[in-house]
């Protein structure tokens, strides 16, 4: 259609708006999909979708065969970034990132565990706050924890996988 206008009038150009509409709808669900499944795999294959959940560690692995370990995501820069901890230095000085599986963080696991197990004995999300911080323990980015970082700690897909594993290993005896 070089240079020509489409009429959207009459029952012809509601017919061809119609199609368009329903064409633009149909690539939206297909990328909606493909997202979805490139995510949910990773999931699978435990490798960081986004930020680092508690309990786990990632560990970028790089074209060289360099390994940065680190209990959060690394990020791409700003004024207070410590210059070890910008991805795009470490893409620059070891080759393109490849992978970034996630680890266990065995002292966070434990966090994480007594966690659950107060909240499974009926405790609040404020009680359990309040005694992970009594007891030392931070969140993810070093923080006091608050009932709401409780709340999506143990709410996570990853703690939730965490709890299911761990209660089929003592169903099977491993």
């Amino acid at each position: 259609m070089g240079g020509e206008s489409l009429s959207t009038q009459g029952h012809v150009g509601h017919l061809i708006l119609t199609i368009l509409l329903a064409v633009a709808q149909w690539e939206v669900e297909e990328i909606r999909d493909r997202a979805t499944k490139q995510l949910r795999s990773r999931f699978v294959a435990l490798q960081l979708t986004g930020n680092v959940p508690f309990g786990h560690d990632v560990d970028y692995v790089f074209a060289d065969g360099h390994h940065e370990l680190s209990p959060r995501a690394l990020c791409w820069g700003g004024k207070d970034t410590p210059p070890e901890a910008v991805a795009g230095a470490l893409v620059q000085a070891h080759g393109a990132l490849l992978s970034k599986p996630l680890l266990p963080n065995l002292a966070e696991r434990e966090w994480l565990y007594t966690m659950v197990a107060q909240r499974t004995a009926g405790q609040s999300y404020k009680a359990i706050a309040l005694w992970l911080n009594a007891n030392g323990s931070r969140t993810k980015l070093g923080r006091r924890w608050q009932c709401g970082s409780v709340a999506s700690v143990l709410g996570s897909r990853h703690t939730v996988r965490l709890v299911t594993e761990s209660a089929a290993a003592a169903e099977t005896g491993k």
